[in-house]
C-alpha cells in the first residue's frame, strides 16, 4: 500500500513536471517569436525613416 502511494505520487510529480516543462518551452518559443517580430517592425520603421 505504501509503495503504491509512493509510485502514484511519483507519477503525479513527473506528470506535473512534464507539463511545466512543456509550458516553459512554449513560453520561450512565443517570446522569441514576439522579439523577432518586434525587431522586424523596428527595422522596417527605420528603413522607412531613411
Amino acid at each position: 500500500m505504501n509503495e503504491l502511494v509512493f509510485l502514484f505520487s511519483l507519477l503525479l510529480f513527473s506528470l506535473h513536471f512534464c507539463v511545466f516543462v512543456c509550458f516553459f518551452c512554449l513560453f520561450m518559443a512565443w517570446s522569441a517569436v514576439l522579439v523577432k517580430k518586434k525587431r522586424e517592425m523596428v527595422h522596417r520603421r527605420n528603413g522607412q525613416a531613411w
